[in-house]
């Protein structure tokens, strides 16, 4: 452009050696409610993942979707409301996502790793920022989900543009299958977590085809001792002690630090969301690659690991 031609011709004079173009610096968006790297009440997962930069090219698009398909999503926590759409509960078969019981507190846990509400001066920052938190809640109970593949099914006929599973066990299913593809066929980006048990074997649906399997990583760049590992892993993310938005006594709101690739997995389904904010006409390969493509190699830190933790940590800068 014009300042190329404009160094070029400043370098033809003696005195210059050489012309260039220096970008503006700015400062990296860094929200009001963003906990620090470390310590207390911290949210090293975002600073780990570079989101403040990313956040400076986007800050999640209100038009994209992402569904907490899970037991229960507290849709009354104040750090969850403003990014909350209306949801239904596929277990009763009605338009109430709000947990039976305090306990049913995994879903509320997993929804604010994704879209709580970030910069408002509140609770914490979430990696959608802005982007909106579908709940889908698949449960009456505590620690099963009951009707998870139900949700599946609602979450892709009602929009969602990413559904995230963090859930699963060991065992293929035809059905299993033929619902991820059900949903993905209509254009959702599946992520879902790679499961617990500190094995290799293959845990579903994050086995499944055209499902991002995740990982779960350290504040350390290490496999968390829990996560499951193996050729099958797609990504890996932060899951260990990872603050977000919680149930009480009393169905009040909290916040408290959980482990698991269930906090992995809504990390990189948050991040899914916020690429597709960037672009909602990618498919679902398009986003996929670019979250696999910019990983953060992690070999040095996991040298028992190689090639069992998909294509890395990711970097959502």
């Amino acid at each position: 452009g014009q300042e190329e031609s404009f160094a070029r011709e400043l370098e033809k004079l003696a005195f210059v050696n050489y012309a260039e173009r220096i970008p503006v610096m700015r400062p990296t968006l860094e929200p009001n409610d963003l906990g620090p790297a470390s310590g207390a009440g911290n949210q090293y997962s975002l600073w780990l993942i570079d989101a403040p930069q990313a956040w400076d090219i986007n800050t999640g698009n209100t038009e994209v979707k992402v569904a907490v398909v899970d037991d229960a999503v507290l849709t009354t926590h104040p750090d969850l409301i403003p990014n909350l759409i209306s949801g239904f509960d596929v277990a009763d078969d009605d338009a109430d996502p709000m947990p039976n019981e305090p306990a049913m507190s995994h879903g509320t846990h997993v929804a604010g790793i994704i879209g709580a509400a970030t910069d408002n001066g509140e609770g914490i920052s979430s990696i959608g920022y802005n982007l909106k938190i579908l709940p889908v809640k698949s449960s009456n109970q505590s620690e099963v989900v009951t009707d998870a593949y139900a949700g599946v099914v609602w979450a892709a006929e009602n929009d969602a543009d990413v559904i995230n599973m963090s859930w699963g066990g060991s065992g293929f299913s035809q059905t299993g299958q033929d619902i991820i593809d059900y949903a993905y066929d209509l254009g959702c980006v599946n992520v879902a977590a790679a499961g617990n048990d500190g094995v290799d074997q293959v845990f579903y649906p994050a086995g499944y085809d055209n499902v991002i399997s995740v990982a779960s990583t350290t504040a350390s760049d290490t496999k968390s001792g829990f996560s499951n590992y193996g050729t099958w892993v797609d990504i890996s993310a932060p899951g260990s002690q990872i603050l977000s938005t919680y149930i009480g006594g009393n169905f009040l709101p909290e916040y408290a630090n959980n482990s698991g690739t269930s906090m992995a997995s809504p990390l990189v389904a948050g991040l899914a969301g916020l690429v597709l904010s960037v672009n909602t006409e990618m498919s679902q390969l398009q986003v996929e690659n670019c979250i696999l493509d910019n990983a953060d190699n992690i070999d040095a830190q996991n040298p028992g690991f190689l090639g069992e933790l998909g294509a890395g940590r990711i970097n959502a800068h």
